[in-house]
């Protein structure tokens, strides 16, 4: 999970306070639109760990540096299940990827939506395989625009709701059970954090139908 610092500019039209539309979420089985990524890395002590989430059509969204730095990684159900995968497209200043997933049997999925975030939204992380996918409910703060390092300026949400290693790459829920935005960092030692919002998607979706072969992982 990234710590880092960010310059935030607050939208014109979103506003910088909080959202009075508190409408609370209802789903039948989030936990279900989650799976567990894990990787073992290129030097001694480097491993990876993100939480995916399966979007439809065979096809998963986790963030690009949950890759940074692994020789390989698996794609994991609840019940410990490996679930083939494989990486399609990634965009390290959206912190955004794509795999590709081969699921078995029935399951619940997550379409993206273009709808802005408000109120209250669900978050589902899948951060330890032992402990299985967790949702929570988190205020949705305010909706930003973020650049990490002047860098990278993206659409996104600071949400009322703490994470950790791991659950990168959550999904946020919306009202309607459609995924607003990805998981990608914690704000420094305070119940917050951020993420990218599902808008950002669309240019990455397109990489990804357009991909001939998968993305290998190379050491550096």
């Amino acid at each position: 999970m990234r710590r880092l610092v960010f310059t935030l500019v607050c939208l014109t039209l979103a506003g910088c306070g909080g959202a009075d539309d508190r409408t609370a979420p209802s789903f039948d089985d989030p936990v279900e639109v989650v799976l567990h990524l894990r990787g073992d890395g290129c030097a001694p002590n480097i491993a990876g760990l993100a939480t995916v989430v399966d979007i439809g059509d065979g096809l998963g969204v986790t963030v690009a540096h949950g890759f940074d730095d692994l020789a390989t990684f698996e794609v994991l159900e609840a019940d410990g299940r490996v679930v083939p995968a494989e990486l399609l497209a990634a965009d390290r200043e959206l912190d955004l990827a794509v795999l590709r997933l081969e699921r078995d049997g029935a399951h619940t999925t997550v379409a993206p939506s273009g709808s802005r975030l408000d109120g209250l939204a669900t978050v589902v992380t899948f951060s330890r395989i032992d402990d299985g996918p967790i949702a929570r409910d988190a205020d949705v703060l305010r909706r930003v625009t973020l650049t990490l390092d002047g860098e990278g300026r993206r659409l996104g949400y600071e949400l009322g709701v703490d994470v950790a290693p791991g659950d990168s790459g959550g999904a946020v829920l919306d009202a309607d059970g459609r995924l607003g935005a990805v998981v990608f960092a914690s704000a420094r030692g305070d119940d917050r954090s951020w993420a990218t919002a599902s808008d950002e998607l669309s240019a990455l979706l397109l990489d990804a139908a357009a991909a001939t072969a998968p993305i290998e992982l190379i050491c550096p």
